[in-house]
């Protein structure tokens, strides 16, 4: 069974903050452009949540036209 919990975090338009844990798919990320910071998260994910679950909501102004 995958999971199909969010495992990142969206900063902008070009950075995310990813559980280390899943260092493949931040390769895959980073080869792409985006700016990857992993952090340590596998204590926390192990409540049955990942950063969609243990952060609030992230407000930001619209950049968009």
């Amino acid at each position: 069974m995958t999971s199909q919990r969010p495992i990142s975090l969206v900063l902008d338009e070009g950075s995310v903050i990813i559980n280390a844990q899943h260092h493949r798919i931040g390769q895959e990320l980073a080869k792409r452009g985006v700016e990857v910071i992993e952090i340590p998260y596998d204590a926390v994910a192990t409540w049955g949540g990942a950063f969609r679950c243990s952060h609030h909501p992230l407000w930001r102004d619209s950049v968009l036209d």
